[in-house]
């Protein structure tokens, strides 16, 4: 998403979409989907925060276990996923400085990396091997940063190369908001290296050990950004030498935002965040780029889909392209015929099922990398979302596992994917043998459907969770079989111990088998299985879940009005009021607060001799004027960083305006004016 001072109009639409109601999270709604399934959910009033923005997960090495790491105002949420993909809340890392719309973090190794649109954020560190030992039992805790680094206040977004451990930090208040690099051999010490800012502001940006097809570049570092404009092309290799390969545009730039580079270096994908709100193109637009001549990217199509809503981020694995279209939800394009123009959708999980329209709420981002196939969606409005692609179809065709020791099934291969395709089962113990397919890979031909048979013996008494595998050209792909619910050989997890099963979570077994220690029952009308509170017909409590299976959080019980205290003075924010039956971390019932960004500002405060409305009576008393009128970063300076705050702020109105230069309660062409009579002299 764009920065503060880019599109005022962005922020003021996005700032009071955010504050709607959230009846849409304590209603039973349906989300739209196409070969998806939805694996687990949290809400933001579970997560204590008001909004969601950008998203990245962290496998830990020793135990492969999967984190999602979900941006916030206020921070970062930490989550890990149990079994069945069920995501379970841990708490939360609050934010360096203030709160914020935008955040950004990647992970390096075992260490997080955090960047945010508030001043004197600088560069956050976190390391994520402190999450190994928490449990259930603790709750939400409150983390602690475990490094920071200076150099720079405020960055829109972060990247990182883990081959050779360098950081990148884009859109900074640095050099032109260009590139920043850091070397984090030593990872809560990164040392800046190199800056860049000749190609102008990068949004976002993507560092690759490049082995594409041109010949020129092949072991060299690349990084590929989206620069507002357009595309552009630089050589990082050396961070004390940075050079711009090539910079490319398109027809009808209106905010060139994210721009992705496929695993094989052929072809990138470029978003433009904006155009669908020109009303210039008839749906999202995804440009199209060859990339096969990193000195002269050739434009190949742009990509108009079916609906017309903002698009977002967006991240290439093998030939699938997984796009977070704001209020269409994550989309999945094939992209194998990309070389024609060509991008094929073959699924979607809509997470705002209210519209397909153009704006700023539904998915920021998603994380698309886990091993088990996992995807972790965010939610601006609503929170996170675990959901699961459904590739290729397992179809029992004669379940006789526990009268007979045999079962049949049929794989059926989908069509649109590059070859060669080989097919294989895996997870069946020693005891049991498959045949047709098996655990060495077959070779099989797409669209085709292929039958095999799982045989057992009475002996053999142990629970089977066959995975069946397609691998193809450039992706890997899991499924398990969809099991009848009147099936006789099929048994269902419950992890929590409610006596309820888990539907998604399923595996072949009889009445006496050996369950590895597991509990599994016969039902599948659990809602959560990670937790024992919630199952059907339990008594609804105030804690933010869905206790009784009814789709509905917290109903009958009493809703009272919160409001955001983001900076902890004891004064809430009359915008992002939400209604629940307990308050929400950080959320009081005042709404009483002017400026719920600065401590220093309620009604009541002393004067600070700062510039600000202290007491938000919307007279500036002696003691609140600033002695360095237009210094609003504090630096001892008027410069352009302050006319980005005072043009980023453009028509706020209220003692809240902290750049209200003439102090008349409101940011208009006269405070502009007044600012320009000061900009390029120090404060004295």
């Amino acid at each position: 998403m764009k920065t503060t001072h880019k599109h005022l109009v962005f922020v003021i639409a996005f700032v009071a979409l955010l504050m709607q109601s959230i009846v849409a999270q304590t209603t039973n709604i349906s989300f739209p989907s196409l070969d998806m399934d939805l694996m687990g959910y949290v809400s933001l009033e579970e997560m204590s925060i008001s909004g969601a923005n950008d998203i990245w997960g962290w496998t830990d090495p020793n135990d492969s276990k999967e984190y999602v790491l979900l941006g916030a105002g206020s921070g970062v949420c930490f989550l890990r996923l149990e079994s069945g993909g069920v995501p379970h809340y841990m708490g939360h890392l609050q934010s360096h400085s203030s709160t914020s719309l935008w955040r950004d973090v990647k992970v390096l190794g075992n260490y997080a990396y955090i960047v945010s649109e508030s001043p004197g954020s600088g560069l956050q560190i976190f390391d994520l091997t402190e999450l190994r030992n928490w449990d259930n039992t603790q709750g939400p805790v409150e983390w602690l940063e475990t490094s920071y680094a200076s150099g720079f206040s405020t960055a829109h977004n972060i990247a990182v190369h883990e081959e050779s451990s360098t950081v990148y930090v884009l859109g900074s208040n640095f050099q032109s908001g260009g590139v920043m690099i850091f070397n984090a051999t030593d990872p809560l010490n990164p040392i800046l290296t190199g800056v860049y800012g000749e190609s102008g502001y990068f949004h976002d940006a993507q560092i690759v050990s490049y082995s594409g097809p041109d010949v020129d570049y092949q072991g060299h570092l690349i990084l590929i950004a989206a620069n507002e404009s357009g595309m552009v092309v630089l050589n990082v290799t050396d961070p004390t030498d940075i050079y711009e390969i090539s910079y490319s545009t398109y027809s009808n730039p209106h905010y060139a935002h994210q721009v992705w580079l496929s695993e094989d270096g052929a072809f990138a994908l470029l978003g433009d965040e904006l155009d669908e709100l020109s009303n210039e193109v008839s749906g999202t637009r995804t440009v199209v780029w060859d990339m096969q001549n990193l000195d002269n990217p050739i434009l190949v199509s742009e990509h108009i889909s079916d609906i017309n809503t903002t698009d977002h981020n967006q991240y290439i694995v093998g030939e699938l392209v997984y796009q977070s279209n704001y209020k269409g939800g994550l989309r999945v394009l094939n992209a194998s015929e990309w070389a024609s123009g060509v991008l094929t959708e073959v699924a979607y999980f809509d997470v705002y099922p209210e519209n397909d329209a153009k704006g700023f709420l539904g998915t920021w981002s998603n994380y698309p990398y886990f091993d088990s196939g996992f995807i972790a969606v965010s939610s601006i409005d609503r929170g996170l979302f675990i959901v699961k692609q459904k590739v290729f179809e397992v179809q029992l065709i004669d379940d006789s596992w526990c009268e007979s020791d045999w079962v049949s099934y049929n794989v059926i291969v989908p069509t649109g994917y590059s070859g060669p395709f080989y097919l294989s089962v895996q997870g069946v113990p020693i005891g049991a043998y498959p045949v047709g397919i098996t655990s060495v890979p077959i070779s099989v031909e797409p669209g085709s459907t292929t039958i095999g048979y799982i045989l057992g013996s009475s002996a053999f008494s142990e629970m089977i969770d066959p995975v069946w595998v397609l691998e193809t050209a450039y992706n890997r792909f899991e499924s398990k079989a969809e099991f009848s619910p009147t099936s006789t050989s099929v048994m269902y997890l419950d992890s929590d111990g409610d006596g309820f099963g888990d539907p998604l979570n399923a595996v072949m077994a009889c009445a006496g088998d050996d369950m590895n220690g597991l509990n599994y029952v016969t039902n599948s009308s659990d809602c959560d299985d990670s937790r024992s509170v919630s199952y059907p017909l339990a008594i609804e409590v105030c804690d933010f879940q869905d206790n009784n299976c009814n789709g509905v959080i917290d109903d009958n019980v009493t809703l009272l009005t919160w409001f955001p205290d983001d900076d902890n003075d004891g004064f809430g924010d009359p915008l992002g009021a939400v209604l629940m039956c307990a308050p929400p971390a950080g959320y009081i019932q005042d709404s009483s607060d002017c400026n719920d960004g600065q401590a220093v500002i309620y009604p009541g405060a002393p004067g600070t001799y700062q510039g600000y409305d202290n007491n938000c009576d919307g007279v500036f008393q002696l003691q609140e004027h600033h002695p360095c009128p237009g210094d609003f970063n504090f630096d001892n300076t008027r410069n352009v960083m302050d006319l980005l705050d005072i043009l980023g702020s453009f028509g706020c109105v209220g003692p809240g305006c902290v750049v209200d230069i003439n102090e008349d309660g409101t940011v208009t062409v006269h405070d502009l004016l007044t600012f320009l009579l000061y900009i390029g002299l120090d404060c004295q």
